[in-house]
C-alpha cells in the first residue's frame, strides 16, 4: 500500500509536465491553423482540441491580442502546483 501512495505523490508532482508532454505529442494546440477546424470546431473532420497546457494562452490571446500573460500564468500555476505537491512528499 505504501508504494501506491509513493507513486501517487510522484505522479501528482509530475502531472503538469506530463499534461504538457501529452498535449505536445498528440498535437492539442493551434487548432486555428487547420483549415477545417478554422471554419467550425464541431465539423466531422476536425479532431483538434486545445489542450489544458494551452487554454490560458488562447483565452488571453482572444481577449487582449497577446498570449504572453496566459503563458506566464500557466507556467506560474504549474510551478506552484509542482512545488506544493513536492513539499508534501
Amino acid at each position: 500500500m505504501s508504494h501506491f501512495f509513493c507513486f501517487f505523490g510522484i505522479f501528482t508532482t509530475l502531472d503538469p509536465l506530463l499534461v504538457l508532454i501529452v498535449d505536445l505529442t498528440v498535437g492539442n494546440f493551434d487548432c486555428a491553423s487547420q483549415p477545417i477546424c478554422d471554419v467550425d470546431l464541431s465539423a466531422d473532420g476536425c479532431f483538434c482540441i486545445e489542450g489544458d497546457a494551452f487554454r490560458l494562452s488562447i483565452l488571453t490571446a482572444k481577449q487582449s491580442n497577446s498570449s504572453v500573460i496566459g503563458i506566464l500564468l500557466t507556467v506560474a500555476i504549474y510551478v506552484l502546483i509542482s512545488a506544493l505537491t513536492a513539499a508534501m512528499l
